[in-house]
Formats: structure tokens, C-alpha cells, sequence
């Protein structure tokens, strides 16, 4: 609450009796307490896939190669299952081929 000029200024003070004087200094007063978002830490967004036919159309592939990469170890980093459960972490699988959103040429 701060006072402006002859009455005192709140919360409960309709707009419409506000000069934009008072509004602006009732603004800055506001932005001066509450935290800036560049304050906070921001955690990084991941990208999950939650099963094989998810990551074999982000991959561009078709699910049995995708499966074959699975039998054969090259994702065991990368996934975590329990049961049928399936949580496929796709940055990893990305970074660990380093694949790029466009095709090679072939020669």
C-alpha cells in the first residue's frame, strides 16, 4: 500500500480512480518485488518418445530396424522399460548416431 497524493492507494483501489501516474508507480512498486524469470534456473526440456514406433518415425525408419538397434545393444543407454512400460530418451539416440534432420547423398 502506498500513499499518492491525498488518499492512500491499494489493492482494493478500482482502476478507474487512478491517475496513470499512480498506475505506473503501482507497477513498478509491483515489478521491483516479484522475481525476474531469468532469475530462476531453468531446467532443460528433454525429448521422450514412449515407444518403438514413436522413434522409428522421428528416426525415419522402420520399426524392425529400429528393434534390430534394440536386440543388438545399441540402445540400452538410451531406453529404460519395465514391462511394457517404454521411456526412450531421443537426444541420446540422436547424439549417439548424430544424425541430422537431412539425408546424406548417396555417391
Amino acid at each position: 500500500m502506498s500513499e499518492v497524493g491525498t488518499f492512500a492507494i491499494g489493492l482494493d483501489t478500482p482502476i478507474h480512480l487512478l491517475t496513470p501516474r499512480q498506475l505506473f508507480e503501482m507497477m513498478t512498486e509491483w515489478q521491483a518485488k516479484t522475481p525476474k524469470a531469468e532469475d530462476k534456473p531453468q531446467q532443460p526440456k528433454r525429448w521422450y518418445a514412449n515407444s518403438i514406433g514413436e522413434l522409428a518415425e522421428i528416426l525415419g525408419t522402420s520399426e524392425t530396424t529400429v528393434y534390430r538397434m534394440k536386440a543388438a545393444g545399441l540402445l540400452d543407454d538410451c531406453i529404460s522399460q519395465y514391462g511394457r512400460w517404454m521411456m526412450i530418451d531421443v537426444e541420446k539416440v540422436l547424439e549417439k548416431f548424430k544424425l541430422s534432420n537431412r539425408r546424406r547423398k548417396k555417391k
